[in-house]
């Protein structure tokens, strides 16, 4: 990389908000010049709205799960967006078997739908797991899982 256009990479590199250890793995994908790290450190050190972003970004410590013993009695749940629609997703622990379904809009109502129709697929689960989104943590949605014991 010459060094005129390293000022160049480090802002579109920083650009991205990432802490350090990522904005190094990025780089190391593209481009590389001597003495590459400590100029992407001294960057986003110096970048403010990388601070910000560093606090946000901090993982929680993962939880173990033990894997169930039957199919189908521990599914995980996440909703996603990908090119522009809605979807929910359904993880069974035991087999790490997915199913996706498109959603017409992200509401409790929507989600409970989509899960009831995967449901009669494979059956009702013993316990769900999933973040805590507003959908997940609403009464029609605890109340939907009370009265299908999940």
């Amino acid at each position: 990389m010459p060094p005129s256009l390293r000022k160049y990479m480090l802002n579109l590199i920083q650009k991205s908000y990432l802490r350090i250890v990522k904005c190094k793995q990025r780089a190391r994908e593209v481009i590389f010049w001597p003495g590459m790290n400590p100029d992407i450190e001294v960057t986003v050190r110096d970048c403010s709205r990388c601070a910000e972003h560093q606090n946000q970004n901090v993982s929680e410590p993962l939880m173990p799960t033990k894997t169930p013993d039957l199919p189908y009695s521990m599914v995980g749940c996440d909703l996603f967006n990908f090119e522009g629609k809605k979807y929910v997703l359904l993880v069974d622990y035991f087999s790490k078997f997915i199913d996706v379904k498109e959603l017409s809009q992200e509401t409790t109502s929507d989600i409970i739908e989509a899960m009831m129709s995967i449901f009669a697929c494979h059956g009702i689960p013993k316990r769900l797991i999933s973040d805590s989104r507003p959908q997940f943590a609403s009464r029609e949605f605890l109340n939907f899982c009370k009265s299908y014991g999940i």
